[in-house]
């Protein structure tokens, strides 16, 4: 019952705090921005049964190879992973297994992602369920 009381608890907080399903960007609209198309699923379990085992972060890169940068951290803000980036201009696209650098199974909780290009940066959250 107290597992239930959580996973119901980070659900709730998911959706009272973040729109991570949703189009978001923190610059002025512009074709030469980037553009979060979506983060799916918002909440992922990373526990080896192929359901929701990552999130997929997609978005609009019109830059011909510029330097994106892809961070997860934790709700206090400490670095969990850096995230590898495709750097070719159209739809690029980003997996996060749940994992930290050290190929660790993150806690459960509340995790931000960050994805800048030097001149903007998009942030949002997701939730890990273990």
């Amino acid at each position: 019952m107290k597992k239930l009381k959580t996973v119901l608890w980070l659900v709730t907080i998911y959706f009272l705090c973040s729109s991570s399903l949703y189009s978001k960007k923190l610059s002025n609209m512009s074709s030469s921005e980037i553009d979060l198309v979506y983060v799916r699923p918002g909440i992922i379990t990373p526990n080896g049964d192929g359901l929701y085992d990552f999130v997929k972060l997609q978005f609009n890169n019109p830059y011909d190879k510029i330097d994106i940068t892809a961070k997860i951290f934790d709700i206090r803000g400490a670095l969990v992973r850096n995230l590898s980036v495709d750097y070719t201009p159209g739809i690029a696209e980003i997996r996060w297994d749940g994992r930290d650098e050290n190929a660790n199974i993150v806690r459960s909780g509340i995790y931000i992602y960050q994805i800048e290009s030097g001149k903007e940066t998009i942030r949002g959250t997701i939730v890990v369920v273990r």
